[in-house]
């Protein structure tokens, strides 16, 4: 999850930095001879039929205010992306899970909550993974002498698989 916050972080730092992006991208330009200098497509008015009401359609004033658009809107769509996925309600319950099996491996307290306990009881016996996650950090060590701490649940994984 610190992942997913590091990278919207990240984009909205280049979501308020888009003027000194689009000037480095137009000195990169400048230098190519191959790329053409940006420019504002020609105006096109909309037909009659399709035109509803009287308000004038826009028209950007800038090739820099035409890209700005483009790219807020890129960047918009990843950052909503990136809030649908990882701020779910269901998306807890996984957090709480990688949560528990981190700290058992390296040591820490680790509990299920009840909110967690309710909704899976009938499929998980959480007595009898408390039980296995209290033999893990042995498991760790006896797999991976070098690792002082697991900060991957990958790396969890693949010492229950293969130990």
């Amino acid at each position: 999850m610190a992942g997913v916050q590091a990278l919207k972080d990240n984009l909205q730092q280049q979501r308020d930095g888009y003027d000194v992006f689009f000037e480095q991208i137009s000195e990169k330009a400048a230098v190519l001879s191959m790329v053409k200098e940006p420019t504002i497509p020609r105006p096109h008015k909309v037909p009659r039929r399709l035109h509803d009401g009287d308000a004038e359609q826009h028209h950007f004033e800038s090739e820099k205010s035409m890209f700005r658009a483009q790219y807020f809107e890129a960047i918009d769509a990843c950052l909503s992306e990136l809030n649908r996925r990882f701020d779910e309600k269901s998306y807890e319950p996984l957090r709480q899970i990688e949560d528990a099996f981190l700290n058992a491996a390296n040591r820490e307290p680790f509990e299920f909550n009840d909110t967690l306990r309710k909704t899976y009881s009938n499929r998980i016996d959480f007595d009898q993974v408390t039980a296995e996650l209290k033999l893990l950090p042995s498991l760790m060590r006896q797999c991976l002498p070098d690792v002082k701490r697991a900060t991957s649940l990958d790396t969890v994984i693949s010492v229950a698989n293969n130990g």
